[in-house]
């Protein structure tokens, strides 16, 4: 069954559209996760007004947790913060190599 005009006079060929984000003009909704140890901890989710700031913020804040890791005690490989959808699909994770050259670049 044809969805719309277009569809109803195509070759019955309809276009799939699929849903991959839950954006609007108002940006999207991210959950960030912060590496506590060996575990995670999900904060609540915040609007961001696209996934590049939402990126940037996780940098931030990954170059803030360097401050806090101890050298030589503390595995200071693996992520640091990890930007999820609304659905807790992993969009990206800033690492600790990625978060120094970040802190470097900034100073």
């Amino acid at each position: 069954m044809a969805a719309n005009d277009y569809d109803a006079r195509s070759n019955g060929n309809f276009d799939e559209v699929a849903v991959t984000a839950a954006n609007d003009e108002n940006g999207g909704v991210y959950i960030f996760e912060y590496r506590d140890g060996e575990a995670g901890h999900q904060v609540p989710p915040s609007r961001m007004p696209s996934l590049e700031a939402a990126r940037e913020e996780a940098v931030r804040c990954a170059i803030d947790l360097l401050v806090d890791l101890q050298p030589g005690t503390e595995d200071l490989s693996g992520w640091l913060v990890r930007v999820r959808d609304e659905n807790g699909e992993v969009l990206c994770a800033i690492d600790v190599r990625e978060a120094q050259a970040a802190r470097q670049t900034r100073q």
